[in-house]
């Protein structure tokens, strides 16, 4: 099936700390045509706040039928000395043209928020910064039922040359074909570039999953799912990087992998 898809875009920036921009998106086959157009800005409050925002409309046509949907984001960053913060809320409704905007999901009311605070250790030689990070979801769908949530709350540790630590507790909660799941596990993430030509960073957990494609006539059960994520990135040459990742995970449930 071959599409036509057109897309244009201008940005204005006001000012030096205000920025306001529109984007027309359009996209037809043969049965369907999809548009999207919205408006989006960015201002700047100081020298830690940074506030986004984006609406948008959708127009849809299958087989002669329409269907209208409607986006809207804002996002609030703060970067401080020792207070990092960042807040996203998506609105999105079920009928909205995911496919022009490449939403992974619609239908849904969401709010994303990460934080943390930092130490400073001027006296240490090696250990720079020590602190606590809280990471958080809340999702629910446009008839306000709670879909999923999810919190992560940890320490961190960080270093001289690029080197950090990071454990985590999580816990989360989802609602899946008609059933209630709740989570909760563990992650810890750490690194390192102590050497000028080599970098390497390891991430590894627990965590109750569910088994989304369950084999037929099994049940989507609660398992736990386990994962590691090694990641070492060569540099021979200022301007040369190798980077050779391994991915490992699973799931078992009842002692059966």
């Amino acid at each position: 099936e071959k599409a036509k898809v057109a897309m244009a875009r201008v940005q204005n920036d006001l000012t030096h700390d205000f920025a306001m921009g529109g984007l027309i998106t359009d996209r037809r086959t043969d049965r369907q045509a999809d548009s999207v157009a919205g408006l989006d800005a960015r201002f700047q409050l100081d020298d830690n706040w940074i506030f986004q925002a984006q609406m948008a409309r959708s127009q849809r046509e299958v087989d002669g039928h329409k269907l209208s949907g409607h986006l809207g984001y804002f996002e609030a960053k703060h970067q401080g000395k020792h207070l990092e913060y960042l807040a996203k809320y998506s609105d999105i409704s079920s009928a909205f043209a995911g496919n022009l905007a490449f939403l992974p999901r619609t239908d849904v009311k969401q709010l994303e928020q990460e934080s943390m605070y930092l130490w400073h250790l001027d006296d240490a030689e090696d250990l720079q910064r020590l602190g606590f990070i809280g990471n958080s979801t809340v999702s629910r769908d446009q008839s306000n039922q709670l879909q999923d949530w999810s919190l992560d709350v940890g320490v961190v540790a960080e270093g001289s040359r690029d080197s950090w630590l990071e454990v985590f507790s999580r816990h989360g909660y989802e609602k899946y074909a008609g059933q209630e799941y709740r989570k909760q596990g563990w992650l810890v993430s750490v690194g390192s570039s102590w050497l000028s030509w080599l970098s390497a960073m390891a991430e590894f957990g627990a965590m109750d999953s569910i088994n989304y494609t369950p084999a037929a006539g099994v049940s989507s059960l609660l398992g736990q799912g386990r994962s590691m994520d090694l990641t070492l990135t060569f540099m021979p040459h200022p301007q040369w990087r190798i980077e050779e990742k391994l991915l490992w995970n699973d799931l078992s449930a009842n002692g059966v992998t």
